[in-house]
């Protein structure tokens, strides 16, 4: 005996009553599994289902929490919610729970987190990859084996919270372990209080003490403890906020870093900016009180100096001593002249900009021997070696 084929309205109602089934054996489970405390997606504490009592169901109050609940309790109701999350990037940062961001991440945008319930905005931090490291192995060891053939190569190494998890205090990729016999040191940090001594809330920079603490171990690295850095005059509160880059690209305003910045007393020299004489940066401005302070101005860049191709400190008194070539981005901004002073003529170059400003490819032999530079110094961040052309 032949069965007979459902129509297309017994069909309909068939998925109809499945659907239905679905739901209501979701919405028993959701009733009867162990409830919820907290949303890490949401980062809020969950409604509990309420006891029934003839007064709050005469209200209306009853039948309010239920559904709250219901919506907080429904079973793969977290899975559902972290997707959306994933999707929107979504979090209200404004409402964070202390018992859900305690010692924990919670995320702003694709990029950008919130640790610890500080009003501070960190990197989401990088996740290992074996290949990656094996990339930056490779990568590490032909830059240095192109750069050795014609001078002396150092590195410096800058930590940022893209390359530590606080959760867990380990630093993700260990940049040292490929510099093995060359001549290297770095800006590390053990916790979250030790990181936030050295860089901006809303900037991803480090800030006036933090590039002042590199600074002083480039100078130990490059003259093996026999050079003394220079020391600041004072240290400038400039009275104003500053809403930096990580600000920007969220678009969150109400997080503000107090900009301060050190007074140094240079020696006479010339400063050339892709070729051309000027002044690098705006320090003088700031300390006479000539500061623009709009919502966003981007204080470090005006106050260091912008990136630019190509910066030469001319240090004419300086002839007895060594030429020096800087790789870097602009976390070398605020030690550029710091380091140059001690040399006699300090060249720094940054790759992402070079090619614009000059017409051509960056060429280690041809610029070491054209310039008699005697020593090389990478400063260099995660990103900088994840995403960077190394002009190898």
């Amino acid at each position: 005996m032949k069965k007979k084929k459902m129509n297309f309205e017994q069909k309909r109602n068939l998925i109809f009553m499945s659907v239905c089934f679905f739901i209501i054996l979701i919405g028993m489970c959701s009733l009867v599994r162990n409830q919820k405390v907290a949303s890490a997606t949401e980062n809020r504490n969950l409604t509990f289902f309420p006891h029934f009592t003839l007064k709050t169901f005469l209200s209306s109050e009853f039948q309010s929490t239920f559904d709250s609940a219901l919506a907080d309790q429904f079973v793969f109701g977290e899975t559902v919610k972290k997707n959306m999350n994933t999707i929107t990037d979504f979090v209200d940062y404004t409402k964070i729970s202390p018992e859900i961001c305690k010692n924990r991440y919670v995320k702003v945008n694709k990029d950008f987190s919130i640790y610890n319930c500080d009003s501070r905005m960190v990197y989401s931090p990088a996740i290992y990859d074996e290949l990656q490291d094996k990339k930056f192995e490779k990568d590490i060891n032909k830059l240095t084996k192109t750069v050795q053939k014609y001078a002396p190569i150092y590195y410096y190494i800058l930590n940022d919270s893209n390359n530590f998890n606080f959760s867990s205090n380990e630093q993700i990729y260990d940049f040292s372990k490929y510099l093995d016999g060359v001549p290297h040191t770095q800006l590390h940090f053990n916790t979250y209080n030790d990181y936030k001594k050295y860089f901006y809330k809303t900037d991803h920079h480090w800030n006036y003490y933090g590039s002042y603490e590199g600074y002083k171990a480039i100078i130990n690295m490059l003259f093996d403890g026999k050079e003394e850095p220079l020391k600041p005059e004072k240290l400038v509160d400039f009275n104003v906020e500053f809403r930096g880059s990580m600000s920007r690209d969220t678009q969150i305003y109400n997080f503000k870093d107090d900009f301060k910045g050190y007074k140094f007393n240079f020696d006479d020299h010339n400063e050339y900016l892709d070729k051309k004489i000027d002044i690098y940066g705006g320090q003088e401005n700031y300390f006479d009180g000539k500061i623009e302070n709009d919502l966003l101005t981007g204080h470090y860049g005006k106050f260091y100096g912008d990136d630019r191709g190509e910066i030469i400190f001319d240090y004419y008194d300086n002839k007895d001593r060594e030429n020096l070539l800087i790789m870097a981005t602009s976390y070398s901004n605020p030690i550029n002249n710091l380091i140059a002073s001690h040399f006699h003529k300090t060249y720094v170059v940054d790759l992402r900009h070079y090619e614009n400003a000059n017409g051509e490819k960056f060429n280690y032999k041809e610029y070491i021997r054209e310039n008699n530079i005697d020593k090389v110094l990478i400063i260099g961040n995660y990103t900088y070696f994840a995403d960077e052309d190394l002009g190898i």
